[in-house]
């Protein structure tokens, strides 16, 4: 669902949201233990959308960052307490049906 049909806008909810720099390929992103405990506790819900997006590496170059990242936010998502998990596929956003036909890297 997007932001848009809730009703909602970015103003609306942007006090309410946290971007947390780490790195998904890396147990507990990476974090030090005491912070990642921490945003484990206070998080409501996840948003995993990284990824390394390259159509030319081989999958067991991308593997650490796609498919352990994605098992690290997951597990993240039911550290301390259980929180709704939300996965933004590449896929999905780069062949939506009214999207362009043609993807680049200057493709908005």
């Amino acid at each position: 669902m997007s932001l848009k049909l809730t009703g909602r806008t970015l103003p609306d909810v942007a006090s309410r949201l946290s971007v947390v720099c780490g790195d998904v390929s890396q147990p507990n992103f990476g974090l030090l233990a005491e912070r990642f405990e921490q945003l484990a506790m206070n998080t409501h819900m996840v948003f995993h959308g990284a990824a390394e997006v390259n159509w030319i590496k081989s999958y067991t170059a991308i593997r650490r960052s796609n498919v352990l990242g994605t098992l690290h936010a997951i597990q993240f998502a039911c550290h301390q307490r259980a929180k709704p998990f939300y996965f933004v596929s590449t896929l999905a956003v780069c062949y939506a049906e009214d999207g362009p036909e043609h993807v680049t890297e200057s493709t908005n």
